[in-house]
């Protein structure tokens, strides 16, 4: 009843397949809802449009959130918190281009801008998830670039760890990809997709037992985490079930593989997670909740 996890994320011959652009959306629109807004009154009239932009995108009201940016901006074009929130509006409106420029302008603008790292992160994802920005695996690289910009600005940035190991996933080189998980739930023990990935990883390279420790990690902490999600605790139940049989713990592998059917009863024919995340089916969902937009958001 139990299937073999599926491999780690690989480009399978056809990069536009292995990232569908989809995936990177919600990526970036559940971090925006996760960010602090101002706690004093907006004290200009630059203030007051960024604090209704960020409210305009916390009612996915994107149009009115990007003409709300777009004002602050005419108030003061140096105003680096502008350009990256705006770039976040054109892209979840998949206007990657124009999201492009204005994140490429946040960092010029404001050399000491406090969230350059972060901006580098959202421009590493955006490319990581369009695979048309460089072709074959160029964007991988690009991706990377990226990533080891954010990383360069703060070394203990979790984020940017985790998402450096998934370029390596792509090529694949599983032993660096597992370094940067590693690192990742160092310096954030509560990262809940390093730990699957970790897991995906020891499973495929016949370490079953730790892959058990941390896939149960990252069911944990899926479900204490306020933006947890049951497509994913979906898939961790189901990769965990997948562990378990490996180490002949059958009777928790059926408990496993249950509590997963019962969270998405499509899980075994949803699609080809492989090809997304390296696990077992679930794709309509799994692109939702791992995709880009999910990640990516206006400063924190």
């Amino acid at each position: 009843m139990v299937a073999i996890i599926h491999a780690i994320l690989t480009l399978g011959g056809e990069p536009q397949g292995s990232l569908p652009e989809k995936e990177c959306k919600e990526y970036m629109a559940v971090l925006l809802l996760t960010l602090v807004l101002a706690a004093s009154s907006p004290a200009t009239d630059c203030d007051k449009f960024l604090d209704m932009g960020k409210r305009h995108y916390e009612t996915n009201s994107y149009t009115l959130a990007a003409e709300s940016f777009e004002a602050a901006l005419r108030c003061d074009s140096s105003l680096a918190e502008a350009h990256q929130s705006l770039g976040v509006i054109y892209y979840a409106q998949d206007r990657l281009d124009e999201a492009l420029v204005e994140w490429r302008k946040s960092l010029s603008v404001s050399p000491a801008y406090p969230d350059r790292k972060r901006v580098f992160l959202f421009m590493g994802i955006a490319a990581l998830f369009s695979p048309d920005l460089a072709g074959d695996t160029g964007f991988i690289w690009m991706a990377r670039q990226h990533f080891d910009s954010a990383l360069s600005i703060d070394p203990r940035f979790a984020e940017a760890h985790y998402w450096k190991g998934r370029t390596f996933e792509l090529i694949p080189d599983l032993d660096s990809a597992k370094v940067c998980y590693a690192r990742c739930t160092k310096f954030d023990n509560k990262y809940a997709p390093a730990y699957n990935s970790l897991g995906l990883i020891l499973f495929a390279q016949d370490s079953a037992k730790n892959a058990v420790s941390n896939f149960n990690r990252a069911l944990f902490l899926e479900k204490e985490s306020l933006q947890g999600s049951k497509a994913h605790q979906a898939v961790y139940h189901w990769n965990l079930g997948c562990a378990y049989q490996a180490v002949g713990q059958i009777n928790a592998a059926y408990k496993e593989i249950e509590k997963a059917l019962k969270l998405n009863p499509n899980i075994m024919t949803d699609g080809d997670l492989a090809i997304i995340r390296g696990g077992p089916g679930v794709e309509t969902e799994q692109k939702k909740n791992e995709s880009g937009n999910k990640y990516i958001g206006i400063g924190r």
